[in-house]
């Protein structure tokens, strides 16, 4: 299908409804009241809250009118080469990154890295700083927006939280018949944005979702594919090192973001299974933010105040039986540490005070490991 006649079923489609959204909304909300409260400006590319970021972003570009071509991809990239196979296995280490893009447009102000036992997300985001303080665009402003994102999948998915991203590589998910990238099978996804998926290995899938501004949103998505360096085998560092915890909670998901002005975000999830509401057992978050006074939780959930290493902490008491720790200004740096269910608290030496005490943060990107 030609990257023209794309772009005309993706206008046309931002004129229609869109599909019923699986976004765990209440989920969502607790995120965001978490986010104003510590006056975050990234996260760690929630799959829930990045795919709504991508939705706005692309309903407010697609109705800007057509945008240009995108420029040719680099002529050459340090790693391995586009047709290397990821690890295909039914299992991943989130301590990995397996893929990566050989080209994307330039300009990208926050880049994310979320690694899950069966999938790798890869997302470049382009946020002007009129955006990132929640202002309106000024008048004329010719402002890169939008984002480009790299799913890569197993040949056996491991969903584990991360259903909005790998509904690009679902094969249940109906497609449109595309050139093969690199030789490959491939297809466009027809949601509201220019999503091309491919067969990179038998029965694994991958995906480039891609909406800029300033740029053919079809053509950059054919771009990046082509030029996706699998077998990278990156170590995924992060900004705190915890001591050696229980057995019943193992690493399952790792997501690091890293913007301009040395911001930075990061979200570690621990466990064997899902609990009900679908999070992980044991969580904790770190990120980079101007300093501040913390808040008491404006949640209805019991919670208190207290002292704790020489910071001020807010211990908060869950609906699900599970416990959250919160301060502001660790060093800079602001740390959240929530469990959902009272079994996985008393496995902690010390609860989450304790792990809290051990735990080292890092607030130089060159020191995380």
């Amino acid at each position: 299908m030609e990257p023209s006649t794309v772009h005309a079923l993706l206008t046309d489609l931002a004129d229609t409804p869109a599909p019923p959204s699986d976004v765990d909304v209440p989920r969502a909300a607790r995120d965001g009241q978490r986010r104003i409260r510590r006056r975050r400006l990234v996260t760690g590319a929630s799959a829930a809250l990045a795919t709504g970021a991508v939705l706005v972003v692309a309903a407010l570009m697609l109705s800007t009118g057509s945008p240009v071509s995108a420029p040719d991809p680099a002529s050459s990239s340090s790693g391995p080469s586009p047709s290397a196979p990821v690890h295909t296995g039914t299992v991943l280490d989130p301590r990995v990154q397996y893929a990566d893009f050989g080209w994307k447009p330039d300009g990208a102000t926050m880049s994310t890295v979320t690694v899950g036992r069966g999938w790798t997300v890869v997302q470049a985001e382009y946020i002007p700083d009129w955006a990132l303080h929640s202002a309106s665009p000024p008048s004329g402003s010719g402002s890169v927006m939008g984002s480009i994102t790299l799913v890569v999948a197993t040949a056996d998915i491991q969903r584990d939280g991360a259903a909005d991203w790998l509904r690009v590589v679902d094969q249940d998910v109906p497609g449109l018949p595309a050139q093969p990238v690199n030789g490959r099978p491939a297809e466009w996804v027809t949601n509201e944005t220019a999503t091309l998926r491919w067969e990179y290995a038998p029965g694994a899938w991958a995906a480039i979702v891609s909406y800029v501004t300033g740029v053919d949103a079809a053509q950059t998505a054919i771009h990046a594919a082509q030029t996706v360096r699998f077998g990278v085998d990156l170590p995924v560092r992060l900004p705190f090192h915890t001591p050696d915890l229980p057995a019943g909670l193992p690493l399952q998901r790792l997501s690091v973001s890293q913007g301009v002005g040395q911001q930075w975000s990061a979200e570690a999830s621990y466990g064997t299974e899902l609990t009900p509401y679908s999070e992980w057992p044991l969580t904790i978050r770190a990120e980079l933010n101007p300093p501040g006074t913390l808040q008491a939780s404006s949640s209805p959930e019991p919670h208190h105040t207290t002292a704790l290493g020489g910071h001020d902490a807010v211990i908060t008491s869950k609906p699900d039986g599970g416990t959250e720790l919160t301060l502001d200004d660790v060093d800079g740096i602001n740390v959240d540490i929530t469990t959902h269910d009272a079994q996985t608290t008393a496995l902690l030496d010390g609860g989450l005070e304790g792990l809290f005490l051990s735990t080292e943060f890092l607030s130089d990107p060159a020191d995380w490991r």
